[in-house]
């Protein structure tokens, strides 16, 4: 069935993933850009007891091991990440045309709207997890393929059921999901949204091919599965690190209880409006290009009948809906806010499977001229926002190679500057302050894209916080192991120097001071 669907049935639809993956994400194949975290990762410090001990991500650390890229080797981590995230989507749109037993017209859209997210970048950002991110992603995509056949087996019978073969799809379907789940603490959000999706599909062939008295039931048992699936993954998880004691971090701030519910309603409904309009950190109209259709399809099936539905079969379809407009923001109503970017890919999951939707059943529901003028007008708002939605993804990837390319310019200049004094590898450097990188204007920040590496942990009340990122970052480019251990004393000492010294790039911001080296970046406050 797989080659079917590779070779035959939507072929030109796989060409295209492959052809959009690389299109966009190829720079990052060939990127030697040193961002936050990626200097740890170099300098092996980015390992166990960090990611496992304290994140609970243990799919993404025996996904290094497995993929055999726990070592910074930017191209060959970056040709495995573009091979499994391709192969990820791919996986995805098999699943869609599994669900629904038939090929979606439009699912070529899921590619463009999908990869050229700019968002998606915030989390790519961090090379030492790209792989693995990808790769939880394609594991739940063939979790998803085994749960579908299992309820093509029980709830539909299909085939001939046998219980060991059900009994084996199923274990292997929540152990592939559990594993994704361990990887990155926005899976399962992304779990969600990948149920009401496949759920929604379900939905369109039971109505389509099911008895109308039947409907609802096998409806409720395939939702039942769904659910199962996604319980049953996720308590695995959680009873698997507090059983290991893992995941100690409050990574996922929950805000509920600790804030105004009202204040936090506003943050959400602010945000929904965001995303539906396409502002600030959203692009496009996509979203709402999706909402206008999903509407006219739900008056057309619900409110005018012209699916001879019975009234429960209405209510079903009317909660798939709302179930898939909020799958992908789903972490917000968990956490209580507005989830942070890198985390945000559920969203984007979300909108282009409702593009593919939309499309799809508009163009089966509608006939003539209305037809035409529906797909026609939808498809070419859909691009106009995909184009846009490149346009800000290719912003992002300059932005991230100028901020590293000024950055790398400043660390040369610190390097050189320490070694001018009588600095070497043995020397303790304090960093006073913090430096920007001096973007242009045709950069643009998001997120951690166009924060400097001497500026992301400084705070104002702590004038030499920004030393050990600082360290850090000259250590993994240019492999000078100068220590970044201060105590009290040595603190004070840099303050007090610091307070007769220039700022870079000024003769003198770089100053010995017995066995302390001092760096000035910034003024900073008395």
């Amino acid at each position: 069935m797989f080659k079917f669907f590779l070779c035959k049935s939507r072929r030109a639809s796989v060409c295209l993933t492959v052809i959009t993956a690389f299109l966009c994400y190829l720079p990052l194949v060939w990127t030697t850009n040193i961002g936050i975290d990626t200097e740890q990762f170099i300098l092996g410090l980015y390992g166990k007891n960090w990611l496992v001990n304290s994140l609970g991500r243990f799919g993404c650390y025996w996904s290094e091991i497995i993929l055999n890229v726990g070592h910074f080797n930017p191209y060959f981590n970056g040709l495995v990440f573009l091979l499994l995230f391709s192969a990820a989507a791919v996986i995805w749109l098999y699943v869609f045309w599994k669900a629904r037993k038939s090929s979606l017209n439009f699912d070529w859209l899921f590619p463009l709207v999908f990869f050229t997210y700019p968002l998606w970048l915030t989390q790519f950002y961090f090379t030492m997890q790209y792989s693995a991110i990808s790769f939880a992603l394609l594991l739940q995509g063939i979790s998803f393929i085994m749960l579908i056949s299992v309820i093509d087996d029980v709830v539909f019978k299909t085939n001939r059921v046998l219980l060991p073969i059900v009994i084996l799809k199923s274990v292997f379907s929540v152990l592939c999901a559990f594993y994704a789940i361990g990887t990155y603490q926005a899976f399962p959000a992304l779990h969600i949204a990948e149920g009401a999706a496949c759920l929604i599909l379900l939905f369109e062939r039971i109505a389509e091919k099911a008895d109308h008295n039947q409907a609802n039931r096998l409806f409720w048992k395939s939702a039942f599965f769904v659910a199962a699936h996604f319980l049953l993954s996720y308590g695995l998880y959680t009873i698997v690190c507090r059983i290991m004691h893992w995941g100690t971090s409050d990574y996922l701030t929950i805000n509920w209880g600790k804030q105004p519910a009202k204040d936090i309603l506003y943050y959400l409904y602010q945000d929904g409006k965001n995303i539906l309009l396409g502002r600030g950190d959203y692009t496009g109209w996509i979203m709402i290009t999706c909402v206008i259709l999903l509407a006219l399809i739900w008056v057309m099936r619900v409110v005018l009948s012209s699916v001879k539905w019975k009234p429960v079969l209405k209510l079903d379809y009317t909660l798939l809906l709302a179930g898939n407009l909020l799958a992908g923001v789903i972490l917000n109503f968990v956490i209580g806010s507005v989830a942070i970017d890198r985390a945000r890919f559920p969203l984007f999951f979300s909108i282009a499977f409702l593009a593919v939707y939309s499309m799809s059943v508009c163009y089966s529901l509608f006939r003539g001229n209305v037809r035409k003028i529906i797909v026609v007008a939808g498809v070419a708002v859909i691009l106009l926002s995909v184009f846009i939605q490149v346009h800000g993804f290719e912003t992002c990837l300059y932005t991230m190679d100028v901020c590293n390319s000024q950055q790398y310019q400043t660390g040369a200049d610190i390097v050189r500057h320490i070694e001018a004094v009588g600095g070497d590898d043995s020397s303790v450097i304090a960093v006073i302050g913090k430096w920007d990188a001096p973007l242009n204007r045709s950069c643009q920040k998001k997120g951690i894209i166009g924060q400097s590496s001497f500026n992301w942990d400084y705070t104002e009340d702590k004038p030499t916080s920004g030393t050990r990122r600082a360290v850090l970052y000259l250590d993994a480019a240019f492999g000078k192991q100068y220590s970044f251990q201060l105590d009290q004393d040595h603190i004070q000492k840099a303050i007090s120097a610091a307070e007769q010294m220039p700022v870079y790039p000024s003769e003198g911001y770089v100053k010995k001071t017995d066995n302390l080296i001092v760096v000035k970046l910034s003024e900073v406050n008395p």
